[in-house]
């Protein structure tokens, strides 16, 4: 059976997952309905997209890591280590739970 450590993440899904986070710190701010991601031409809802990006292992660029750790702030848990897995279900965590935000609901 393969593993994550088999298939390490591709470049351009780390940039995308990045650039995720940079999005919902946006979303943190201004509020609204959850953003999309844009990854190989298709839109994704963060928290789709952090699903995919969950299944890969492989240690996070410390800027990355550095970056989503900001982002979970006071408001999730950050990433129990420094991995695209743990990044990527905090990011989910902490979309939920933005999601939920009355500003978030007012905004569908």
């Amino acid at each position: 059976m393969a593993t994550t450590a088999d298939y390490p993440i591709p470049y351009d899904l780390a940039q995308a997952f990045r650039g995720a986070i940079q999005t919902v710190c946006d979303w943190r701010r201004q509020g609204g309905p959850e953003p999309r991601v844009t990854y190989k031409g298709v839109p994704y809802p963060v928290r789709s997209f952090a699903r995919h990006v969950a299944f890969f292992g492989d240690k996070m660029p410390d800027e990355t890591y550095a970056l989503i750790c900001n982002a979970a702030g006071s408001a999730v848990d950050g990433p129990a280590e420094q991995t695209y897995e743990a990044g990527a279900l905090c990011l989910y965590r902490l979309c939920t739970k933005l999601k939920a935000r009355p500003s978030s609901k007012a905004s569908r």
